[in-house]
C-alpha cells in the first residue's frame, strides 16, 4: 500500500534546533542574518537551497553547526531539526502518518531537507560560509604607463564657449537636418484593414460643419410662432442630420489616422512618435474644434512645454486601441532609455502617458538632475526627491534651500563640508545632534558626535547617560563598549562596568545588562574589561536566579553563564540539570488539569494592552517585530510604532506631514511582513507625503524603519500592497475617454523598476462596481496580484490576461499567507467571507462567518485563520483545503478598526477606533 507521506505544524511538538533555515534570496540577507546572530561561524556548513524543481534561484540558506546567540528565532531564520540521521525538518513539524526514525531512513538517499513549500531537497556538498564572500580576480596587468590627465576645478560653477556662434551660423548648421516637405500621415500607402476615406475632404468638411452649425444656430433662434411644423423645423432637421453625417465622417477619418500611426510607431517609431497621441488628460486651456489629422510634434521633452497647455482636441479612441497604444509608448519608452535618450523617454512618459513619475525618474537616470528635480518639486510634491536630484546635479543654492525646508541638518552639514564651509558644516551638525538628541535617539547623535566632528569623549558620555532611561539604552551601552574599544578607552570601559550594574533598579534592565556584558566578556579588547565583565555577569545572574522567575528567562541565564567559559562541556550539563529540577518542581506545584474544547466561550484576557494617542485612527500594518498604526492629529498625518510586547508608542523623527488639504481622508499603510525595509504611507486623494521621516532604532528595535511616500504613487492613487522580493504594487483610478480605468503597476526592487501590470476597464468587469471600498482591498503573492473590485474579485499577473470572480458581497480585506508556506487566500466582504487554497482558478474555497458583518480578518503564525466583529470572535483553522470551526469568542465588545497577526509568534492584535491597541494569544484550542 503507498500512503503519501506528509509534513505537518505541531505547536506542541518542539525538537532541539540542530540547523537554522535563513529566508532570503540574495548572499547579502545570508550574510547579514548570520553577522546579528553573534556567535563563531568558522565550523558552520551551509547549504543554499533552490525555490523549486524548476526555478533553480536560491530560496534560502541551511545552517548546520550554528544557530542565533540566544536560540530563539528571528524573522529571518528558522529553526530545523534532524531526524533519521539525515533528514532535517522544522522543530515544530510532525509527519502524517507519524513514523519512527528506523522508518524513515530507507525513504531517505542521503542527506535531505525538507522544506514546507519545496518539498524534499537533497543537500550537496557542504559550503563554508567563506565561500558565500567571492574575491575578485587578480589579472597581471602594466599599470606603469599612466599619464597625468587634466585636472578640472570640483567647485566648477558654469561652462561658456569660448567662441559663441551667431544664430546664422546655427541655422546654416542644421540645414541639413530640415526636410523641405514634412512628413504627414497623409502621404503614407494606405494599411491593411484602413478605413476607406470619406467623400469630402478636410476642407470640405470644415466648410460644411460650419455651414449646418450656422443653419442650426439660425433655426433655433427663430421665434416659434406657428403650431405646425415649417420650414424652419425642415431646416433644422436637416442641419441635425447633416452633421451628425459629418460625425461618422471624422470618426472613419480619425480611424484612419489611427491605423497609419499603428503602423508607422512599428515600422518607423523614431517619425511615429513625432504624431503619437497623447493618452493623458494633461494641461489645456479650452477645447479645440474636432479634427481628423494628427499634428507633428516636438518629441523632445522640455519643461516650458510640459508647462503650457493650449485647446485640446479629444479623439474617442476604443478600448482595444488605447491598450494597443499604451503598450506600443512604454515599449518605446523603454527602447530610449535603452538607447541613452533619456530626455525622448521622459516625453513619451511625461506627455504621452501623463506618467510624470517614470517622467522625473528616466531625467534622473539619464544625468538630467535639474529638470528631474523640477518636475519632483513641482508636480510630484517630492521635496526630498527634488533635494537629492539637486545635489547630485551639484545645483547647491536650489539643494541647500531644499534641505532647509526639510530640516535635514545632517545633510546640510555634509553639503556644507563639501562647498569647503567648515563652520556652516558644523553649525549644521550640532543642531542635527540636537534633533536627535530631542527624539531620543541617542546613538545617531554620537555616531554624528564620532564621525563628523571628532568629539568621541562627548559621544562617549552621551551613550553612558542613556542608561538605563533610554529607550535606546541596552543599544547606547553596547555602542558605548565599542567606542571605547575603537578608541583605547579601556580606563572608562572598565568603569562603566561598574556604573551600569550601579544604575539598574528595574529586573529588565537586568537582564538586558547581562546580554551586553556576555558578549564584551567574550568579545573586548582588553584582558581586564573581559574578566571584570565576566564577574559582574555572574553576580547579576545570581541575584536574578534567587528570585521566582519563567523558564524563558531562566534558560536566558543559563546560556549566559554557559557563554562564559564555552570549553566547559560541565558546565552546560548542570545548567540543563538546573533547569529541568525548576521544570519539574514548577509541575508538580500546579498539576495540569485536562483541557476541555469548548465551541463558545468569552473573550480571554489580552497579553498585552496599549493605549495609542488619542487622534483619528484609520489603519494599522505589522512587519517583523513592530506595529505601525496611522492616522490625523488634526491637521497631522501621524504614524506610531510599537511592538508585540507593550513597548512604548513612538513617532518618527524629522519635519512634520501637513494634512491641511486632505485631513480624515482613508490612510494607506503597506509594508513588507517578514522584515520592515521600509513602510509606505500616503492619504487617498491627496499628494503624497512630501519628505520621510525615521523611526530611529531602540533596544526593542535593532534597526532604524523609513516611512513616508513611495516613487510610485501621486493623487490617483487608491491601494498599495507589498509583495515578495521587495516588490510594491500600486493600482491608480483614471479617467479615460471610454470611463474610469484602474492602472496597477509593479516597482521592482529597491530601485523601484516599473513594471505595468494590467489596466482594468470598469466598465468590463463582470458585475457593477457602484461605489469602490477605499482603500482598495489588495493583496499580492507569488508574483499574481489580487484586487476587490466591488463584487468583482480580480487576479491579475504580469502579460496574462486578468481572471474574474463575481462574490456574493463586496469586498472589504484580503489578506494572503506568509511567504514559503502553502498559498492561502483569506477574503472579507461586507458579510462573512471566503478562503481559497493555491493560485489557480479551480482551487478550493469555503466560506467562514456567514453571520459576520464586515469582518476584519488575520492569518496567524501556524494558519489560524481569525475574524474579528464587535460582538464575536472565529478561529478556524485551514489545514488540509478545509476551514473547521475551532472555537469562539462572544460578547468581544470591541469593534475593530484592523486585525494583525506576525509571522514569529501566534497572536493577534485588534486596534479599535479609540486608540485601544489589544494583544491576544490564539486560543491553545486552536494549536
Amino acid at each position: 500500500m503507498n500512503v503519501t507521506l506528509r509534513l505537518r505544524c505541531d505547536g506542541t511538538r518542539r525538537r532541539t534546533p540542530t540547523a537554522w533555515f535563513i529566508v532570503g534570496r540574495s548572499p547579502d540577507h545570508w550574510l547579514a542574518e548570520l553577522a546579528r546572530w553573534a556567535v563563531p561561524l568558522a565550523d558552520a556548513s551551509v547549504f543554499p537551497l533552490p525555490t523549486s524543481m524548476i526555478d533553480r534561484t536560491p530560496c534560502g540558506l541551511l545552517v548546520v553547526g550554528a544557530g542565533p546567540s540566544d536560540g530563539q528565532p528571528t524573522p529571518a531564520s528558522i529553526p530545523y531539526a534532524v531526524v533519521a540521521k539525515e533528514l532535517y525538518v522544522p522543530v515544530d513539524a510532525r509527519f502524517e502518518p507519524d513514523l519512527r526514525d528506523h522508518e524513515i531512513s530507507p525513504l531517505l538517499e542521503g542527506a535531505c531537507v525538507w522544506l514546507p513549500h519545496v518539498g524534499l531537497v537533497a543537500l550537496s556538498s557542504a559550503s563554508r560560509v567563506t565561500d558565500l564572500i567571492a574575491l575578485p580576480t587578480i589579472v597581471a596587468h602594466r599599470w606603469t604607463l599612466a599619464v597625468p590627465g587634466t585636472a578640472v576645478n570640483a567647485k566648477l560653477v558654469s561652462v561658456q564657449l569660448d567662441d559663441i556662434p551667431s544664430a546664422e551660423q546655427v541655422l546654416a548648421a542644421a540645414r541639413d537636418d530640415i526636410a523641405s516637405q514634412p512628413l504627414t500621415l497623409d502621404t503614407l500607402p494606405p494599411v491593411m484593414g484602413e478605413p476607406r476615406p470619406g467623400v469630402t475632404g478636410h476642407l470640405g468638411r470644415s466648410l460644411d460643419r460650419g455651414l449646418a452649425m450656422f443653419v442650426l444656430w439660425l433655426a433655433r433662434n427663430a421665434p416659434a410662432v406657428a403650431s405646425e411644423p415649417t420650414w424652419l423645423n425642415r431646416l433644422e432637421d436637416w442641419a441635425t442630420h447633416r452633421l451628425r453625417q459629418l460625425a461618422g465622417s471624422i470618426d472613419i477619418a480619425r480611424n484612419r489616422e489611427l491605423h497609419r500611426l499603428i503602423d508607422l510607431l512599428h515600422n518607423d517609431p523614431d517619425e511615429g512618435l513625432r504624431f503619437a497621441i497623447p493618452m493623458g488628460a494633461g494641461d489645456h486651456r479650452g477645447m479645440a474644434p474636432p479634427s481628423t489629422i494628427l499634428p507633428r510634434r516636438d518629441i523632445d521633452f522640455s519643461l516650458g512645454g510640459l508647462r503650457q497647455g493650449g485647446s485640446a482636441d479629444f479623439w474617442g479612441l476604443p478600448t482595444d486601441f488605447q491598450s494597443r497604444l499604451i503598450e506600443r509608448y512604454r515599449t518605446l519608452a523603454a527602447r530610449e532609455i535603452g538607447l541613452g535618450r533619456h530626455r525622448r523617454a521622459a516625453y513619451i512618459f511625461s506627455t504621452l502617458l501623463n506618467d510624470v513619475q517614470s517622467a522625473a525618474q528616466a531625467l534622473e537616470d539619464g544625468g538630467h538632475f535639474r529638470e528631474a528635480a523640477v518636475l519632483y518639486e513641482e508636480r510630484l510634491a517630492r521635496l526630498d526627491l527634488a533635494a537629492h536630484c539637486f545635489r547630485k546635479g551639484r545645483c547647491w543654492p536650489e539643494a541647500i534651500a531644499l534641505y532647509e525646508r526639510l530640516h535635514d541638518h545632517e545633510t546640510l552639514g555634509e553639503l556644507y563640508a563639501e562647498l569647503e564651509r567648515p563652520e556652516e558644516a558644523v553649525l549644521e551638525w550640532r543642531r542635527a545632534i540636537d534633533q536627535h538628541l530631542k527624539a531620543d535617539d541617542v546613538q545617531h547623535a554620537a555616531r554624528l558626535l564620532e564621525q563628523k566632528l571628532g568629539c568621541i569623549d562627548e559621544a562617549f558620555e552621551h551613550l553612558v547617560a542613556a542608561w538605563p532611561g533610554s529607550k535606546q539604552a541596552q543599544t547606547c551601552l553596547t555602542a558605548a563598549f565599542t567606542l571605547a574599544s575603537l578608541h583605547q578607552r579601556h580606563t572608562a570601559a572598565h568603569r562603566l562596568v561598574a556604573l551600569s550594574a550601579e544604575r539598574v533598579r528595574d529586573p529588565r534592565d537586568a537582564v538586558a545588562l547581562i546580554d551586553v556584558l556576555v558578549v564584551q566578556a567574550c568579545t573586548y579588547p582588553s584582558p581586564e574589561v573581559q574578566s571584570r565583565a565576566a564577574d559582574q555577569t555572574r553576580l547579576l545572574v545570581a541575584e536574578r536566579l534567587a528570585t521566582n522567575l519563567s523558564e524563558d528567562e531562566t534558560r536566558r541565564l543559563m546560556l549566559a553563564v554557559r557563554r562564559l567559559v564555552p570549553e566547559d562541556r560541565l558546565l552546560a550539563r548542570d545548567g540543563h540539570r538546573y533547569l529541568a529540577k525548576r521544570r519539574l518542581v514548577s509541575a508538580t506545584a500546579s498539576p495540569r488539569k485536562p483541557s476541555s474544547r469548548p465551541l463558545s466561550v468569552g473573550p480571554a484576557s489580552p497579553i498585552v494592552e496599549i493605549q495609542l494617542p488619542s487622534l483619528e485612527w484609520h489603519t494599522a500594518v505589522t512587519s517583523g517585530e513592530a506595529l505601525f498604526a496611522a492616522g490625523y492629529r488634526d491637521r497631522e498625518c501621524v504614524v506610531v510604532r510599537t511592538d508585540w510586547h507593550g513597548a512604548t508608542p513612538d513617532e518618527p523623527i524629522g519635519l512634520k506631514w501637513n494634512a491641511a488639504s486632505h485631513a480624515g481622508r482613508p490612510v494607506v499603510l503597506a509594508a513588507d511582513p517578514l522584515a520592515p525595509g521600509g513602510v509606505i504611507v500616503h492619504s487617498l486623494h491627496g499628494q503624497p507625503l512630501p519628505h520621510p521621516r525615521t523611526f530611529g532604532a531602540t533596544d526593542h528595535f535593532p534597526s532604524s524603519v523609513v516611512v513616508g511616500s513611495h516613487r510610485g504613487l501621486c493623487d490617483e492613487t487608491v491601494g498599495i500592497a507589498c509583495g515578495d522580493g521587495g516588490t510594491s504594487y500600486v493600482v491608480n483610478y483614471q479617467n479615460s475617454g471610454d470611463g474610469p480605468v484602474l492602472v496597477a503597476n509593479a516597482y521592482l526592487g529597491k530601485d523601484c523598476r516599473f513594471l505595468n501590470v494590467a489596466t482594468l476597464r470598469l466598465a468590463d468587469l463582470p458585475v457593477d462596481v457602484g461605489d469602490l471600498t477605499l482603500p482598495l482591498p489588495m493583496a499580492a503573492q507569488e508574483g499574481r496580484l489580487v484586487l476587490g473590485i466591488g463584487c468583482n474579485l480580480c487576479v491579475v499577473r504580469h502579460g496574462a490576461s486578468p481572471r474574474f470572480q463575481e462574490t456574493p458581497h463586496a469586498i472589504e480585506q484580503m489578506v494572503v499567507s506568509a511567504p514559503h508556506t502553502r498559498p492561502r487566500l483569506v477574503v472579507a466582504m461586507a458579510q462573512g467571507g471566503f478562503m481559497m487554497w493555491g493560485s489557480g482558478e479551480c482551487d478550493p474555497q469555503a466560506s467562514f462567518a456567514s453571520e459576520m458583518a464586515s469582518p476584519r480578518v488575520a492569518l496567524s503564525r501556524d494558519g489560524t485563520l481569525i475574524a474579528v466583529s464587535e460582538n464575536e470572535v472565529e478561529f478556524s483553522a485551514t489545514s488540509e483545503g478545509t476551514l473547521r470551526l475551532q472555537t469562539r469568542w462572544h460578547a468581544f465588545g470591541i469593534k475593530p478598526l484592523a486585525v494583525l497577526a506576525p509571522r514569529h509568534i501566534n497572536r493577534f492584535a485588534v486596534l479599535s477606533a479609540d486608540g485601544r491597541l489589544v494583544i491576544y494569544d490564539v486560543p491553545p484550542s486552536c494549536r
